[in-house]
């Protein structure tokens, strides 16, 4: 029945676009919302550690700087002791005996440490060892560092250097300014506290509290992040790197809030959400073309399809509009619908020229019956009802031997009919003898020659295999017979590793082959057709190789599923 072209309803319009907002839009603006969060986030994460990172390679070579000129200042100390000459090395010097008095002094020693006649035991090295370091006050309360060496009599030559020059040479211009804080400081004293040797920057925490200085006393190198303290001046996470100054002792720490500097690109990150306002334009945009060039069209072609299905073959031949794909996608239906009418009255063709066979074969056999076999019974019955008449006491041997005669005729006749319809040698002696009387029969009655050929090692098939294949030889062979004009045909059978074949050829006046078996019932191959349903029942590949002037070779094979199936006789 043909129905009107359907109208998309609008409540299906909204479910399509809430579900695409709920599956697509929705997910994916979080899915950037997240990212660009995330970004930020990691961003932040990894400028903080960029920082740190960049600030203990400071630490670790401001102090490898300072160390290295504490060990030039030793090794000219170390020189001059073996020497005994201290009035090149340019700072206060003391010579001690090795009793510990003070025997010279140079470069106003006695100014910068008066009262120190003697040396203390903490100037001494300890045992094994040819240098020390210590640290003292002078008499204006800077700090020194003492650097003593022993003599070859025994005896020690002390030298004081102001630590700060070294600290300054050893951290050049590498020492980031604005809030950062640089502190080098020495273990405590008697105050408890760490002394500080150098500073650059204001601190707000006591440097015994302060993370890092303890560490790096402590001979330690790492990174350390704190808030900054309510009341310190300063903003955000502080960022403190530290390092120990070998062999002196010292601790080596910088401080800097690390967002002050990642502040430009944070502010540029941060604002990395605002792309999913364009983002959402550009989707909403898109979802309206998606409807009205993909959704609409196709519920229009879904509508039509579904006219389609109930036989209403010109509905789809409408155009739906839409994109190119749809345009293409309702061609291929326009052409799929026309196939499948034009099938359809291939199949009604087909149809009836099956019913019509099955009423030739039956009026056939009917005449048959009643032209041979009934007529043979009715002569029986009167030769019989003669030969009652004559007496029982008298019998005539030539009746008889008529009756015999007729008998044996009116058999095989029955037998020609029954053979027809079910071939006997099929199931009592297998394919190749059936196909044998039958290439025999053939050249008997239609005067056409066939050579039967027999390959490989007989087996029996399943008994519905064996059927189709005799069937398909008798049918090529009767279309041989009546239309090819040949005189003579091959039938070859071969029993192959992989399953059987038959092959059927001759050299007749051949026809063009249709391209699909569709093109069987509209070219009036009613026989071809039905070879091909054959074939398809028993799942064998059927191949007619055919052109006018140059014979015909129709070829089957059939492929075993499986040795259960297979039976050798």
């Amino acid at each position: 029945m043909k129905t009107g072209t359907a109208i998309p309803r609008l409540e299906h319009r909204r479910g399509f676009l809430l579900q695409f907002f709920l599956i697509a839009i929705l997910p994916l603006s979080a899915l950037l919302l997240a990212v660009a969060l995330g970004g930020a986030s990691m961003h932040q994460q990894a400028m903080r550690s960029l920082v740190g990172d960049r600030d203990l390679w400071l630490a670790r070579l401001a102090a490898r700087a300072i160390a290295a000129q504490a060990g030039q200042a030793a090794g000219q100390v170390q020189a001059a002791a073996q020497a005994g000459e201290a009035g090149d090395l340019g700072v206060p010097a003391a010579w001690f005996d090795p009793r510990g008095e003070l025997v010279a002094s140079h470069n106003g020693w006695q100014r910068a440490f008066p009262g120190d006649t003697r040396a203390r035991v903490d100037w001494r090295p300890a045992a094994g060892e040819s240098l020390a370091y210590a640290l003292l006050a002078d008499a204006t309360g800077d700090p020194r560092l003492l650097i003593t060496a022993s003599t070859p009599s025994g005896g020690l030559l002390v030298a004081a250097y102001p630590p700060g020059s070294w600290i300054e040479q050893g951290l050049g211009d590498s020492i980031p300014g604005g809030q950062a804080l640089v502190v080098v400081a020495a273990p405590a004293g008697s105050s408890g506290e760490p002394w500080v040797l150098y500073q650059a920057g204001q601190y707000d925490l006591p440097f015994g509290a302060h993370p890092g200085v303890g560490a790096a006393l402590a001979g330690e190198s790492g990174i350390n992040y704190f808030p900054a303290p309510p009341g310190s001046g300063r903003e955000g996470e502080q960022v403190v790197a530290f390092a120990p100054i070998s062999p002196l002792g010292w601790a080596f720490v910088i401080q800097e809030p690390w967002e002050a500097i990642a502040d430009p690109m944070l502010r540029f990150t941060q604002s990395a959400p605002l792309v999913l306002a364009p983002v959402l334009l550009v989707t909403l945009l898109a979802l309206g073309y998606a409807v009205r060039q993909i959704v609409r069209p196709l519920q229009v072609l879904e509508s039509r399809a579904a006219e389609l299905a109930q036989g209403d073959f010109q509905s789809i031949q409408a155009p739906v509009g839409g994109i190119p794909e749809i345009h293409n996608l309702q061609t291929q239906l326009v052409e799929m619908a026309q196939q499948l009418q034009a099938a359809q009255q291939s199949l009604h063709d087909y149809i009836g020229a099956l019913t019509a066979g099955v009423e030739a074969e039956r009026l056939a056999l009917a005449r048959e019956l009643h032209d041979e076999t009934l007529q043979a019974l009715i002569a029986l019955n009167q030769r019989v009802q003669l030969a009652a008449r004559r007496g029982a006491d008298t019998p005539d041997p030539a009746v008889f031997e008529e009756l015999k005669d007729m008998m044996r005729q009116t058999m095989a006749g029955l037998r020609r009919t029954v053979g027809g319809l079910r071939p006997i040698y099929l199931e009592d002696l297998g394919l190749a003898a059936a196909l044998q009387m039958l290439a025999r029969e053939l050249g008997n009655g239609n005067g056409l020659r066939v050579e039967f050929a027999l390959h490989g090692e007989e087996r029996r098939l399943p008994p519905e295999v064996e059927m189709a294949f005799y069937r398909l030889a008798q049918e090529t062979l009767h279309n041989v017979a009546r239309h090819s004009g040949a005189g003579q045909a091959s039938l070859d059978l071969s029993y192959l590793a992989d399953g059987t074949s038959l092959r059927v050829s001759d050299t007749g006046r051949g026809f063009q082959v249709p391209a699909s078996p569709a093109g069987f019932v509209r070219g009036g191959h009613y026989g071809l057709m039905g070879m091909q349903e054959r074939a398809d029942l028993i799942g064998a590949r059927l191949r007619i190789v055919s052109a006018p002037g140059q014979g015909t070779q129709v070829w089957v094979h059939w492929q075993a599923q499986g040795e259960a199936r297979l039976t050798k006789l």
